[in-house]
């Protein structure tokens, strides 16, 4: 005869039992505590993946917090660790990280925007991001890419000439940006693509 069960006994959930071959991410649990409780207020990170959404908020997290004070090696190990999300991630990280750092300086950047910069130490970062044009091969794609993706204000009639000029991009900086806007997405950007013909050597672009 079977003894009834005793109070109190328990029995294993099947929803919650381990087969053979599972496994679980041990960085899982501490990246998504991270980013629940530091996601900024604005411009939520958003994507398909649940990993992307994580590293995002991370990028946020030090772009919001980053500042050049008299700390110098502070501010050069949060712009290296910063670095190494970008690099280690794909292009909808860097969009996101981008495009961030364009509507954050804005009103540095376009004339007649009222309204405070949001963290004037990751300017730089910028301005860094934009010299990387005229050595590296992919840069001004991914700028292209990233401000067609845009959906802050600031990126639907946006202002190429003035963003260009900002930056005082020299004439072969300007033609390979100009060209990847052209090879863009979004008719608006293509036009103003065109219409930044830079000369070279005498003849347009």
């Amino acid at each position: 005869m079977v003894p009834p069960p005793r109070a109190g006994s328990f029995s294993p959930n099947p929803a919650h039992t381990l087969h053979p071959g599972s496994s679980i991410s041990p960085h899982l649990p501490n990246a998504a505590a991270f980013s629940a409780g530091a996601s900024p207020s604005t411009s939520s990170p958003t994507g398909t993946n649940p990993l992307t959404k994580i590293v995002v908020a991370q990028v946020y997290l030090l772009l919001s917090t980053i500042k050049e004070d008299k700390d110098r090696a502070k501010w050069e190990l949060q712009v290296e660790q910063l670095k190494k999300l970008i690099d280690e991630n794909g292009m909808e990280v860097f969009s996101r990280y981008f495009t961030r750092l364009v509507a954050g300086n804005a009103p540095q950047i376009f004339p007649g925007l009222h309204r405070p910069v949001a963290n004037p130490g990751n300017y730089h970062i910028l301005a860094e991001e934009m010299r990387k044009i005229a050595h590296d091969i992919d840069q001004a794609t991914k700028i292209a890419e990233s401000i067609d993706a845009g959906t802050e204000d600031i990126f639907r009639d946006f202002d190429l000439s003035t963003f260009m000029e900002h930056f005082k991009l020299d004439a072969l900086e300007k033609t390979i940006l100009a060209l990847a806007f052209k090879l863009g997405n979004r008719p608006d950007l293509k036009t103003k693509g065109k219409s930044c013909r830079i000369t070279m050597n005498g003849a347009y672009i």
